[in-house]
């Protein structure tokens, strides 16, 4: 059997998340676009909204909005992220990669012709129901790598994540806003709209990564490792004692620590268009430092410091990062200043890159050979729910409070992690 490198999973997971993180910085201009045609679907609830809420900026409501969909993607991968898991361990990762990166394709080309908001929507479930490559990606990780690497490998996959989020921004915003739009008139179901090139480079990098994946992949489960038991599918039982009580409290630390970060995720492009003014590539150039500083933390300094500090501590020294980033991220309200973006991004990504590969190495190190694909899998499964929750969340923070109080909120709350991640018993 042909041998899977760690470059071919680096590199799959890496093209998949280009395209996904291509929409980013262009987001609140999107749902603007759409909004603006009170014909449409987002129009009327935009109305509605406001009609509900009269004394709510039109920042505040974009936001709101912004965060309901964020919540439906993730949703989708929520649900999705533990079947995926499951299959994997019992079928093998190639099968569960190829059909969601194929999945994800088609979501990108519904994007692109996308002339009603309902099309908007219906991509973007799809796209997080195809969440498969993920967790198929991570077990593979898993599968070659010796429980002496697992930290390493994992920081790899981490910087895949950060190099992905350097490109994929990058790309969105540029093809956005310096190549030709399409004008959409809403009059024809199947219809180019201004963000129909973004979508279409997304599509075609989903389509390179499955024939890439297709002829470089090769199976990592062998298959008298795979599981044949019997097990349920509900992603509501990721807090069963069943998984084994070191996994549960894993669980529970990401659960907390994802909720409070995809939070500041889906309302950092608001705040800054908001509050400073950012354009798209004002956003672009944002979102490049984050996956650059994600990238290089991820990708050297997580290798050189796991085998020295272990896990544990490295992830609750990433958690207090991560308090004082949110702190900095509330001062933009009183001290608005690229200065004060750019330092506020810079330490929650120096937190979030050390508490990722520690928690993802920690659930896999735990977890079985047999029964890897599904420890992960429910570990992205809670991912999903905490950016389901998280943006949604402080989306309606950000609308009823401004836009400081719910980051002073985020960093109150980051404790409660940090004090969970005390409990973890696995140290190197």
């Amino acid at each position: 059997m042909k041998k899977t490198s760690r470059g071919v999973i680096f590199l799959t997971l890496f093209i998949d998340l280009v395209g996904f993180s291509i929409i980013f910085p262009m987001f609140a201009d999107l749902l603007s676009y759409y909004s603006s045609h009170q014909d449409g679907l987002v129009g009327r609830l935009l109305s509605f909204m406001q009609a509900l809420f009269p004394s709510a900026t039109e920042a505040q409501v974009i936001t709101l909005f912004g965060g309901v969909l964020f919540a439906l993607y993730s949703l989708l991968q929520f649900i999705a992220a533990p079947i995926w898991g499951s299959l994997s361990d019992k079928y093998g990762r190639r099968p569960v990669l190829l059909v969601s990166i194929a999945g994800n394709t088609v979501a990108y080309l519904l994007w692109a012709w996308a002339g009603s908001f309902w099309l908007v929507i219906i991509s973007r479930l799809l796209s997080g129901a195809m969440s498969g490559n993920i967790s198929a990606a991570t077990a593979a990780m898993a599968d070659i790598s010796s429980r002496e690497e697992r930290a390493k490998s994992m920081g790899m996959l981490g910087a895949a994540f950060g190099l992905g989020f350097i490109l994929g921004p990058a790309i969105g915003g540029i093809t956005y806003e310096f190549l030709p739009r399409f004008t959409g008139d809403f009059t024809s179901f199947w219809h180019l709209n201004p963000f129909s090139v973004p979508a279409f480079v997304a599509g075609g990098l989903s389509a390179v990564n499955a024939i890439w994946a297709w002829l470089r992949f090769h199976e990592t489960l062998p298959k008298d490792k795979r599981s044949i038991e019997r097990r349920t599918l509900n992603p509501l039982r990721f807090f069963d004692p069943s998984l084994g009580q070191q996994l549960v409290r894993l669980n529970l630390v990401y659960c907390a620590y994802i909720i409070l970060f995809s939070g500041m995720e889906g309302t950092l492009v608001f705040l800054t268009m908001d509050v400073l003014n950012f354009t798209t590539g004002n956003n672009t150039a944002l979102f490049v430092w984050f996956g650059f500083m994600a990238a290089m933390i991820q990708g050297g300094v997580v290798r050189k410091l796991a085998p020295r500090i272990g896990e544990k501590r490295m992830c609750r020294i990433g958690l207090l990062l991560v308090t004082v980033g949110f702190l900095l991220l509330a001062a933009v309200t009183w001290l608005p200043t690229a200065a004060t973006i750019v330092a506020a991004i810079t330490v929650i990504t120096c937190g979030s890159s050390l508490v990722m590969p520690a928690l993802s190495s920690l659930v896999s190190l735990d977890a079985s050979d047999q029964h890897q694909g599904r420890a992960l899998g429910v570990f992205r499964s809670i991912g999903a729910f905490g950016r389901a929750v998280g943006p949604l969340t402080a989306a309606l923070s950000y609308f009823a409070f401004g836009s400081a109080l719910p980051y002073i909120f985020a960093a109150m709350l980051s404790l409660i992690p940090f004090i969970l991640a005390r409990g973890i018993i696995y140290e190197k």
